[in-house]
């Protein structure tokens, strides 16, 4: 029984410092798709990011796929084939995803134009306000001289 205690005590070691690190390339493709991988707990931000038990379980298997030399595609791919596309924080530029790369861009072309268009309806409108006051003479000088001769004659 002894025996049995002490062998597991030592593997209870060996397990938790056999833990290798990963090399600097290992780390930069786990660092990668971690950034590329939604958390699946609310979908709004990365794994990486995300303290979550489900995203710190995601990152554990990462680092472990990583290590055992998988790059950074088929390490998100293994996580599409397990959640679908939505798992991607970037949308994929294929099928109806395009329309979340090409509506930024209509919407600022759209939102140029519709200001063009009420800055010129703004200036027509001053332009016919404008022209349609009436215009005023200049006062003759017969007149200067009774409005004169009349505020002379109120003081």
């Amino acid at each position: 029984m002894k025996c049995v205690r002490w062998l597991l005590i030592t593997l209870l070691v060996f397990a938790t410092t056999s833990y290798a690190e990963l090399t600097p390339e290992q780390k930069k493709v786990a660092a990668e798709a971690q950034q590329e991988l939604l958390a699946p707990c609310c979908w709004r931000s990365p794994i990486a990011d995300h303290e979550s038990d489900i995203a710190m379980t995601m990152r554990r298997e990462v680092n472990q796929m990583a290590e055992e030399g998988k790059s950074k595609d088929e390490i998100v791919d293994f996580y599409i084939a397990e959640y679908g596309s939505q798992i991607l924080s970037i949308p994929t530029r294929e099928g109806f995803n395009m329309v979340a790369w090409i509506m930024p861009v209509i919407m600022l072309v759209l939102g140029v134009i519709m200001v063009i268009l009420i800055l010129l309806y703004w200036r027509r409108q001053t332009t016919a306000a404008t022209s349609a006051m009436p215009v005023v003479e200049s006062i003759s000088s017969e007149m200067d001289e009774r409005i004169e001769q009349e505020l002379r004659a109120q003081s």
